[in-house]
Formats: structure tokens, sequence, C-alpha cells
């Protein structure tokens, strides 16, 4: 009986059910990482096709032709069969080839079982052909971008497959002739579905590190932005419109430039150095006079940042403090030149220091790593801020100090000696809203920070005020007083003592 027990309490066989429903982002994102291994797997499959068969296009559509015996593809396919028995007669017959599989994508855009072997088909034709090929390759494009179905990932990702093998086996021409593709930018990088974006992004970011590197690689990219910028500006007819109107292609830019600069294991690709340093001076006014760029639309600098801004957000998710360096590298040095410059933008500058702010900010410094080899650099650019840049403009001076609030709260150590500049800064413009950075740093710093290197010299400062009248000096105080009140009784002053309000 008590072996029987023990039978009947025994976990069960293992289930032998292999497969679970997936939720659509799980769908993708499995699809998303087939499709960034895609050119990594097919080099294989390809060397040996090339070992073994001479005529790639008859060979794939003979294997086609037995694994998809639906009616409508076999039409195709005897279509075919009779007209490409060999390399010299599919070269014969090439218009004609392309017409037939221009018509089945028109005829079944949206059926799987006809559409992914036709895109076979396609890629098997670069591949046979090459050069060749390419006088079809811009009238290919749109009828072959037809099959791209939001509602379809996988047939989606057929597609994104597709032009991948397409820009390998092309790549030659394509490089040499990029404006082929420039007016499929904003079908695909401005997809209104996020996922065909990021498809998009990941085949496109291969050829462009093709790019030859330095100036044929930098014109391209500004003069990518420049048509981006022509494009949303002539669309809305004005430059007043808002940036969340456009919202897609500035995602999908700003995602193609991430996929260009990533590469596995939170590390960046070697094009990091030469293409973020672009994007950084993409919005500074200066460069653009300097490259000859005339005649910008006004919202120019506008749509730049934004890009630049996105950009920035998703390389700070993706990388760690181990990796970072390369960005933190690129974000410094344009901070540093554009301050030292003879007339330095204050936009410009104000829009470096949002950005390293941002970067600053990720998990409270998390990015910038334990050891001084960024914290160094950073505090030397946080005081070149401090002494040169706090008197300018009013946006300038709010970037300065917030970048300087992030610091000291992420960062703390020598960060918090640099607060007390402000209050003593003799160029500081009476405009300045002081007691507003000083309630950021009372609600961001610690109790201890706040008491030993904020109060001292905010009381100072607040005591001064009473030249400007007696409402700036109450208001002054009024801000520290609130802050003393609620932490009268918090045993975290320096010195031994305890912080309490005096009466």
């Amino acid at each position: 009986m008590g072996k029987q027990t023990e039978l009947k309490a025994a976990p069960g066989p293992p289930s032998k059910k292999r497969f679970r429903f997936q939720k659509g982002k799980e769908r993708i994102a499995g699809l998303q990482s087939e499709l960034q291994l895609h050119a990594k797997t097919q080099s294989y499959s390809n060397f040996l096709l090339a070992n073994t068969a001479t005529e790639p296009f008859h060979d794939e559509l003979a294997l086609l032709g037995e694994l998809y015996t639906n009616e409508r593809f076999q039409q195709l396919f005897r279509k075919l069969r009779r007209i490409t028995n060999s390399t010299p007669q599919l070269l014969h017959h090439l218009t004609q080839v392309v017409a037939i599989l221009e018509t089945n994508v028109r005829d079944f855009p949206k059926d799987p079982d006809v559409m992914i072997p036709v895109l076979k088909l396609y890629v098997a034709l670069a591949k046979d052909l090459q050069k060749e090929f390419y006088p079809h390759f811009a009238t290919s494009l749109p009828h072959i971008l037809s099959i791209i179905d939001k509602t379809n990932p996988e047939l989606t990702a057929d597609v994104f497959k597709t032009l991948s093998m397409l820009f390998k086996h092309l790549q030659a021409q394509v490089l040499a002739d990029m404006s082929v593709l420039h007016k499929f930018y904003g079908v695909l990088v401005g997809h209104p579905q996020e996922y065909v974006r990021e498809f998009a992004a990941n085949v496109f970011a291969v050829l462009l590190r093709k790019v030859k590197s330095g100036h044929a690689f930098q014109s391209y990219v500004l003069k990518y932005l420049s048509a981006l910028v022509r494009g949303i500006t002539s669309h809305d007819g004005s430059n007043a419109s808002s940036l969340l109107d456009h919202d897609h292609v500035l995602d999908g830019t700003a995602k193609l430039f991430f996929a260009v600069m990533k590469n596995v294991q939170a590390q960046f690709h070697s094009r990091t150095k030469e293409l973020l340093p672009l994007l950084l001076q993409a919005f500074d006014p200066s460069q653009q006079v300097s490259a000859e760029q005339a005649t910008f639309p006004t919202n120019h600098d506008d749509i730049t940042y934004d890009i630049s801004k996105r950009v920035v957000g998703m390389l700070r998710r993706y990388t760690t403090a181990e990796h970072a360096p390369v960005v933190w590298t690129s974000l410094l040095d344009a901070t540093s030149r554009a301050v030292a410059a003879v007339r330095p933008p204050p936009a410009y500058i104000a829009r470096l220091c949002n950005l390293v702010a941002l970067f600053v900010s990720y998990k409270q410094g998390d990015l910038v790593g334990k050891g001084d080899a960024i914290r160094r650099p950073l505090l030397v650019v946080v005081q070149t801020l401090l002494s040169k840049c706090v008197a300018h403009t009013d946006e300038l001076r709010e970037s300065v100090l917030n970048l300087l609030s992030q610091c000291a709260f992420a960062l703390q150590g020598d960060f918090y000696d640099a607060i007390g500049t402000i209050y003593t800064t003799p160029t500081l413009p009476d405009a300045a809203d002081v007691d507003a950075f000083t309630d950021k740093l009372l609600s961001l710093l610690p109790v201890v920070a706040v008491a030993k290197y904020v109060l001292p010299k905010a009381s100072l400062y607040a005591a001064a005020q009473h030249q400007k009248g007696p409402v700036a000096l109450l208001q002054s105080f009024s801000v520290l007083v609130d802050w003393i009140e609620l932490h009268q009784h918090d045993d975290a002053t320096y010195g031994g003592g305890v912080l309490t309000r005096q009466a």
C-alpha cells in the first residue's frame, strides 16, 4: 500500500509540448534577433551554394517548385522553368522574368505561400546575375516593399531578409549609387509600425557601415540629415510644425544611427567614433556655415538635436560603464570645443549640456564608472562651464545648472565643492533664478550634503539680496527656511551637531 502511495505521489513524465503561445512582442523580438543574424548565417550557405551549383537561380527555382506545391506558385514556377534553364537563357529573358515576378507580387501581395518563394527568387536573381540584375533593382524595390504587412511580422521579416541579401549581392553597385535608396528611407524608417522601423534600421545600418570612412561617410550622413529636414519642412509647408507630428521618422532615423553604432554585448561598433561626433555637430550653427550648407530651414537645429537626443537615450540604455568611454569621449570633446570657440553659440552649448546630463543621470551615474577616467574630465568640463557660460543666456544657464545638479546628485565628491561657485559668481545676472536652482538642490541632495555645501553659501547669497529689496530677500530665505523646517529633527548634519531651527 505504501509503495502504491509513493507511485501516485511521484511526478508525472515531463510534458512533450515543445511550443507555447507567443505574444506579439515576443514574436517580434525573435524575428529581430533572427534578422540581425541573417546575413552572417546566410554567408556560409551561399558559400556552399557557390561551390556546388553553377546556376543558382535555376537550382533555387527547382527547389522551390518542390517545396511550394500550391497552384498559385506552381503557375509561376511553370512560366519561369521554360525560360531559365541556364544562366545565359535567364539573362536573355531577364526582363520577362522580372515582369512575371512583379505580376505575382501585385496579384498575391499578402499570401506567404507565394510571396516567400518569390522573395527567394529575387535574391537568387541578384546572386546569379549581380551587376546584370542591378538595372532592374530600382524598379523591383517598390514591388518588394509592397509585400510588407504590419499585421504579419513574419512575412515582413522575410522582406527585410530579402533586402539584406540584395544589398549583400549588389553591394558594390548600391554603394556607388546610394541615391536609389533615398526615396525608400521615409517609407521604411518612418513607418507607423515600430517593429518595421527597427527592421529597416538594422538592414540599412549594415549598408551604411560599408560607406567609405572619412569624407564620403561624413558627406552622406550630413546630406541624409539635410534631406530629412527638408522633407519634413516641405511636407508641412512651414517651419512651425511640432516635431511630434513627425515622431515616426525621427524615431526611425535615431534607430538607424543607433543600429550603426551598436555592437554585441553592450559594446559599440568602430563606426561610433566617426558617427556620434557628426551627430553632435549637426545642430551646431557654426559648423553648418563652415560646411557651406546654406539655406537651411529654420528648424534644422531643432530636428537634428531631437534625433541626437534620441540616439544618446538609446546608447545609455544599451551600454555599461565598461563600454561607455567611447560615448563619453565624444560628448565631452564636443562640449569642450564648443566652450573654447571664439564665438560659442549659447543654444548649442546648452543642448550639449543637456545630452551630457542625460548620460550622467542614467541610473544615478552608473555609466561614469568607479574610477577617475571619466569623472575627472567631466569635472573639468563642468568647472569650465561654470566659469565661462553661467552668465550667458537663460537657456544656457539653466542647462549648466541642471548638469551640475545631476552630477552632484549622482556622483557627489568633488562636484559638491563646485556647487558653491554659483553663489559667489560676480558676473551672475540679476535675472538668474538662483532660488530655483537652490530649491532643486535641496530636493535632490542628501541632508548631509545640503547642510555642508549648500546652506552656508546659499545663506550668504540670500542675505546679500537685501540690496534688491525686501521681496528678493524674503524669497531667497523662504526656500532655505522651508527646508530647515522639514529636516529640523534629522540627525544628519556635519560636525557632530544636529540640524535644528533656532528660535
